[in-house]
């Protein structure tokens, strides 16, 4: 399988921010919860904001390095089926060929 995406910085702020959020509304509805932390997100300052924006930065690096590799694994299974389909195929004309000689006799 591949890789998991990362949370966005917004998600991880979301995810640190709605239970407290849901606590002091709790008469709220979710998806209402959900727009307040956006508003609350587009109007909250950088400085408070970095923290969650480097780390998804960094968690981006990873992600990409870990499906950089996945690919590659992706590529070599890939080639290693095609040989190990190529190499049947052969086998299975060999048989065949031996079937229709031994047909013939």
């Amino acid at each position: 399988l591949a890789p998991k995406r990362p949370m966005s910085a917004f998600l991880m702020y979301a995810q640190q921010k709605r239970r407290p959020l849901q606590q002091e509304n709790p008469d709220m509805p979710n998806a209402d919860i959900s727009r307040l932390l956006g508003e609350i997100w587009r109007n909250t300052n950088m400085a408070e904001k970095r923290p969650f924006l480097e780390r998804e930065e960094v968690e981006r690096k990873i992600y990409k390095a870990k499906m950089e590799a996945w690919k590659n694994d992706e590529k070599l299974a890939k080639s290693m089926k095609s040989r190990v389909v190529a190499v049947a195929r052969k086998k299975l004309d060999k048989h065949q060929v031996a079937a229709s000689i031994t047909r013939e006799i």
